[in-house]
């Protein structure tokens, strides 16, 4: 006795569904039985799997030179007091144990896109649909993001400009539909500016973190934080073996606020399941290049200081024989 089973094929660029014949064995045992059953359901969960996810991303294993330049929040007004935007979170991987980014490469592993419409200063729970650069229907080259997904009604097709630091192009999520022009938040004109803005490095040695604080075009300040690993750095129980890769996260959206002048206040991954995102509470210097503070609800023994950093980048230029805080 056979029995068919559909099983999906691409070919030409075109997935295409065919029968499997398989033979079935007219005497089963029970425990063949439950095999065969666990067998029919293992088929049917890839067919899904496949289903969901498109072919490999094609940026992945390449060399990312900059990664901080494309991370992290791009909006454009939505003409009701909010926006539309992409919060793009890069996973590089750096191979061996370097103590420095100065001359070491990282590799692009994996792009999630958070395609959001926030209404109001503060985006909630259901404000941003997820997908993955190697998601069905999703293409990213690094200089276009092409994503057709009618399943989520989204509907992408944005270009980079690496010259103006601007994404162009169509946006549809949802009821919004039109060509837009995708920059990083900014006050709009008339609004001050916030001393509280700008690339902020940890001074401590370990973990390394990096704030990117801007201003929403309302005047309320938003962001994004990278973690950084440089495991060469780290030191090894006896019989450890380190990994021979290890992850550098970018792009991460936080909570940002101003609660008392020039005090900042920025909670970390405050839209993950996890429990109990950190908050840091720091002050602003005098000259306007140190914050100094702590974990709010963290048992984090003293203080920490933060060093603002010359442009955008946490990673970029920093001089270890001087001590120059311009970069890991």
């Amino acid at each position: 006795m056979r029995c068919a089973l559909w099983h999906r094929d691409r070919r030409f660029g075109v997935y295409w569904y065919r029968p499997l014949i398989v033979d079935q064995i007219p005497m089963v045992s029970s425990s063949r039985k439950k095999w065969l059953s666990f067998a029919i359901v293992f088929l049917a969960l890839i067919a899904h799997a496949q289903s969901r996810f498109g072919p490999s991303a094609p940026m992945k294993g390449t060399v990312v030179d900059n990664p901080e330049q494309i991370t992290g929040l791009w909006e454009s007004d939505d003409g009701s007091g909010g926006a539309v935007g992409l919060n793009l979170q890069l996973t590089t991987e750096v191979r061996g144990r370097p103590k420095t980014f100065r001359g070491t490469s990282q590799y692009w592993n994996s792009l999630q896109i958070g395609v959001y419409q926030r209404h109001g200063s503060e985006r909630h729970v259901g404000d941003a649909n997820w997908i993955m650069d190697d998601s069905a229907g999703v293409s990213c080259d690094g200089k276009r993001l092409v994503a057709r997904m009618p399943d989520l009604a989204i509907d992408l097709d944005l270009s980079y400009d690496n010259k103006n630091q601007l994404w162009k192009g169509w946006f549809h999520r949802g009821a919004f539909a039109r060509q837009v022009i995708l920059s990083r938040p900014h006050a709009r004109p008339g609004i001050s500016s916030s001393r509280l803005v700008g690339t902020w490095r940890e001074g401590q040695l370990s973990p390394r973190m990096c704030l990117h604080v801007v201003q929403q075009s309302d005047g309320n300040l938003g962001g994004w934080h990278d973690q950084l690993s440089l495991s060469g750095l780290y030191r090894y129980a006896p019989g450890i073996v380190p990994l021979p890769e290890t992850p550098e996260y970018y792009g991460e959206q936080g909570i940002v606020s101003e609660p008392r002048r020039e005090v900042l206040s920025f909670e970390l991954n405050p839209y993950s399941a996890g429990c109990c995102s950190p908050v840091f509470v720091g002050k602003l210097s005098e000259d306007g290049e140190r914050l100094t503070g702590g974990w709010d609800g963290v048992n984090a023994p003293g203080s920490r200081e933060w060093r603002r950093v010359e442009g955008y980048s946490c990673v970029k230029s920093y001089n270890k024989r001087t001590g120059a805080i311009a970069g890991y």
